[in-house]
Parts: C-alpha cells; sequence; structure tokens
C-alpha cells in the first residue's frame, strides 16, 4: 500500500468549505489522503484507489468523505492509473 496525504492550510474559499462541510469552525484545515492497494495476480497487477478528504473536530472526532463516490474524481484517479500502466509497459 502507498499513502499519501496532505494538508490544505491555504485558506482558500475550497479549504473553508471543505472544513465547513465535514465539520464546524474549530476543526483542523482538510486533509486529503491518497490510498493505492497493489496486488500481485498471477500474470497481472491489480491497483485500486481510494480518496478521501477529512477534518478533525476540537474533541477528537474525525470525520471523513471518500471522494471514490463522485464520478468526476473516480474518472480521474482511473485515467491517470490508466496513464501509469502505459508508461510502465513502455519500459518492458
Amino acid at each position: 500500500m502507498l499513502f499519501f496525504s496532505q494538508v490544505d492550510s491555504s485558506g482558500s474559499f475550497n479549504a473553508a468549505l471543505t472544513t465547513v462541510a465535514l465539520g464546524n469552525a474549530y476543526s483542523t484545515p482538510p486533509k486529503y489522503e491518497l490510498k493505492y492497494f497493489i496486488n500481485q495476480l498471477p500474470g497481472r497487477v491489480k491497483i485500486v484507489s481510494n480518496i478521501a478528504v477529512s477534518t478533525q473536530m476540537p474533541g477528537g472526532q474525525v470525520n471523513r468523505m471518500f471522494l471514490n463516490v463522485n464520478n468526476a474524481v473516480y474518472n480521474a484517479y482511473q485515467e491517470q492509473l490508466n496513464r501509469f500502466k502505459k508508461d510502465v509497459e513502455k519500459i518492458k
């Protein structure tokens, strides 16, 4: 598994909107998390990605929303994986 995360402490409108949607004015800035699960199967490799955004409330509760259910986000990551696959196959 590969795991990447980034906190959006830019103070931008999108960061503020995400914080309000998931938490409240006292929550932490939104944290974007991307996980790639890589599995070796007979004759091929299977990669599954999962992307989420989360924020932590003052009491410690973490509110998380998975972005894979959004068609535009899902399609963008599928295209990214397809480009990666094509580039890897060129190296062989």
